[in-house]
């Protein structure tokens, strides 16, 4: 003999699976707005983790208990997303578009509150817990991780695009990112000296990390390689080609050197980090940077780091304020080594950057 759970969601087009702690799975879909599993009547009322996930959407997941109308044992969404029985899963980032030198999002302007954090998708490769990297730094105020699809291991570990975990990791992380309503920058080539150097496999892997994204285009940002000229580099950006469908940069350049040419959809760039502070932190302002008019989508993702500036959030305040003068900028410190938490040092510093580009 069977039984029925059902559960009321919203969008009506959703898919869901429900894995019980007695080991089984029951994976359903809807086009109507109503959820309903068939299970045995010897399933207990126990619990079990609940996956709903629907195109342009965030995926819930939590766990629940199983009686005839499914209640939580917590609610990671917030109270607004269950109400009168029913689910409500919130949309995903909208994608972002370009007018000018800034990114629109929605039709108002959107400030990058970026965070360079290299090592999460090895992380998540390697199982490890990489979402509480994201929230320590969305407490802070980011909106934007800018992150590489490569590493060779001169700073304790190796991403290796070859592994054959890499796909899933980058879809983990993607999906991490999406599901807070955040964006992640994705620069696919790094240290190709070391990590890939021929020029087919190059390509290859440029259409194919494409297609791995395709389903995250509208807040995964595209990047192809970080500082095109650095001596870990052997990469040619003028042989590939822009991709379709995603905002997109060709790449950035050394320290004070201009963004790879001619530049796609927006560019981060690597400001000075030597001279007078007020020089350093004037970087972090495009028009001061290159001076290039018109102005284009330009913004910092690289400058001193607190520990260089002895952790005052004043420095890292002001460095904010010159970055909002274009599309904001990525707060760059040194927590991305070993993917942790900021300490209180960097978190305060964190936090006040992130404060003057709200």
């Amino acid at each position: 003999m069977t039984h029925t759970i059902t559960l009321a969601v919203s969008p009506p087009e959703v898919s869901a699976e429900l894995l019980t702690d007695t080991g089984h799975t029951y994976i359903v879909s809807t086009t109507t707005g109503v959820l309903t599993w068939t299970v045995p009547d010897d399933e207990p009322e126990w619990g079990a983790q609940l996956n709903v996930r629907a195109s342009g959407f965030q995926t819930w997941a939590s766990r629940a208990i199983l009686t005839p109308r499914l209640t939580w044992d917590s609610n990671p969404g917030g109270p607004e997303q269950l109400t009168q029985e029913r689910l409500t899963l919130a949309k995903l980032p909208a994608k972002l578009t370009i007018e000018g030198d800034h990114f629109l999002r929605g039709g108002e302007p959107f400030l990058v509150r970026g965070s360079t954090d290299f090592r999460i998708p090895e992380q998540a490769m390697v199982g490890a817990n990489f979402e509480a990297i994201l929230d320590d730094r969305i407490t802070c105020g980011a909106n934007w991780f800018r992150m590489l699809a490569m590493k060779k291991n001169n700073t304790g570990y190796r991403l290796d695009p070859r592994d054959p975990r890499h796909d899933d990791a980058v879809r983990r992380t993607f999906d991490a990112i999406g599901n807070r309503g955040v964006y992640g920058q994705w620069c696919v080539f790094a240290d190709t000296g070391e990590m890939m150097r021929d020029p087919r496999e190059q390509r290859d892997f440029w259409a194919h990390e494409q297609d791995v994204l395709r389903p995250y285009a509208d807040f995964a940002l595209l990047e192809l390689c970080n500082e095109a000229s650095h001596s870990s580099q052997s990469i040619a950006p003028a042989t590939f080609a822009k991709p379709v469908g995603f905002l997109s940069s060709h790449g950035s350049e050394l320290t004070d050197k201009f963004p790879v040419r001619p530049l796609w959809d927006w560019a981060g760039y690597s400001a000075r980090r030597s001279g007078a502070i007020g020089k350093i932190i004037s970087n972090y302002a495009q028009l001061t940077a290159f001076e290039q008019w018109p102005p284009v989508c330009l913004f910092g993702q690289e400058t001193i780091k607190p520990e260089d500036y002895g952790y005052d959030p004043l420095v890292a305040r002001t460095l904010g304020k010159y970055a909002r003068a274009g599309t904001g900028g990525c707060f760059h410190h040194n927590a991305w080594r070993d993917c942790r938490p900021f300490t209180a040092g960097e978190r305060a510093c964190a936090a006040a950057f992130y404060d003057a580009l709200s």
